[in-house]
């Protein structure tokens, strides 16, 4: 499937008794509070929409089981078509 404007496809490593993943998004991650939720999926992977089309950012993953919420990925950066 192709990607449209403002569109990327995230792809993570599967945690194991991960129940749902939670994804920020950040176009200066350096900056403390720049992060945004940008969505939850419950597989290893996520089309995350309606972001800029032609900016980088930042992208960070973590993992929610029952005992909580992991903590956050490296960063992963794309610039979005």
């Amino acid at each position: 499937s192709r990607l449209t404007e403002g569109e990327v496809n995230l792809l993570w490593k599967a945690v194991a008794n991960a129940r749902s993943y939670t994804i920020e998004a950040s176009q200066d991650p350096a900056a403390a509070g720049s992060w945004t939720h940008v969505g939850i999926a419950t597989s290893a992977s996520k089309l995350v929409a309606n972001l800029t089309s032609g900016k980088r950012y930042w992208f960070r993953v973590a993992a929610v089981s029952a005992g909580g919420q992991s903590g956050w990925s490296e960063h992963a950066t794309k610039v979005v078509p």
